[in-house]
This record gives C-alpha cells, structure tokens and sequence, in this order.
C-alpha cells in the first residue's frame, strides 16, 4: 500500500514539475486496463488496428460488450475521470481491480507511427454527435492510433477493493484497500 501511494505522489509532483516545464497543458495520459493489458511488457495496441471507424463510433460504442473494437486506444487526460470509470466497473462487477497506466505525452507526440485525437479540441467536440460530446468532455479523453511501446509507459497505478463488510445489519461502501467509509 505504502508502494502505492508513494508512485501516486511521484507521480503527481512529476506531473507539477513538468506541466511547469513545458508548453504542454498535460504532460501525462491516463489509461483504465483492461484484465489482459500489460503495457509493461506488451506496449499498447487498439482491439482492431486495421478497423476504420469514425471518432464519434468509438466514442459512444468503444466500451460495449458487442463492439468488435476499432483502431483507437482509449485514454485520458484526466487521472480522476479514469479512476471514476474504474470504481465504475468495480461497483459492476466488471473488474475486481482498477489498474491505471500512466503514459508519457510528449513522447507519443514525438512518434511519428503515432497520432493522437485530443477530443477536447472545440472543432471536433461540436463535430460529435451530443451523446459523444458529453462523454468526452467528462472523460477529457485522448484517442491513439498506433501501438504504444513500452518505454513511452511510465508505470501502472494499482488499486484493490475488498468486500464489503456488513456491520450491525448496514452494509457499508469501501473505499480503496479495503478502507470502510460512510
């Protein structure tokens, strides 16, 4: 746990640091894996590289179960909407776990075998159908086309949910590791 919170404070005054140094808005993307993600040895791929879907498909279908995937990987600018859409799929029952990778912007930038569709860019968010354009404005999401290698990932946040316990017949929420809140 210690581990945990200590990268997640590095990771945060790096980020400070660098927002600081550079011209960029945001120096990192924020990634919510998937079970069988593991960009520390693998990189990141999309599900379909070959697909041709539009921004706005994969936008609202990107996540569904009968969606076959398309040639974008979903990230976000914003470590706070990507943690939300992971307690998400905990409180689902989608996933046991919510693992984040942290991704360096500015060397996906610098790829030329990579491009990035910031979805926050007014143009395109009033090219999106509604439904579309409120979801990336709350998720501030960042699409890549192209495969993610490794060295571009600075590291995976991990965050585990124990059960709930039931104390004096009310059951309450949990927080992160197990804490009890209410």
């Amino acid at each position: 746990m210690k581990t945990i919170v200590l990268f997640v404070f590095i990771v945060s005054k790096q980020e400070d640091k660098l927002k600081q140094n550079s011209n960029s808005d945001m120096a990192f993307l924020y990634r919510l894996l998937r079970d069988d993600e593991r960009p520390t040895v693998y990189g990141l791929s999309a599900k379909n590289p070959l697909a041709r879907y539009k921004v706005s498909e994969h936008i609202e279908n990107g996540s569904r179960p009968w969606f076959p995937g398309s040639q974008y990987i979903s990230c976000s600018s914003d470590l706070n909407a990507v943690y939300s859409m992971g307690q998400d799929s905990v409180r689902s029952g989608h996933s046991k776990y919510i693992r984040i990778c942290v991704i360096h912007r500015a060397s996906l930038k610098r790829d030329r075998n990579i491009q990035m569709v910031d979805t926050q860019n007014l143009v395109l968010a009033k090219n999106l159908p509604p439904k579309a354009r409120r979801f990336t404005m709350k998720q501030k999401e960042v699409l890549v086309v192209g495969n993610i290698p490794t060295e571009y990932i600075l590291g995976i946040i991990p965050f585990n949910f124990e059960p709930c316990q039931i104390v004096q017949g009310r059951r309450r929420r949990c927080g992160p590791y197990g804490h009890m809140t209410r």
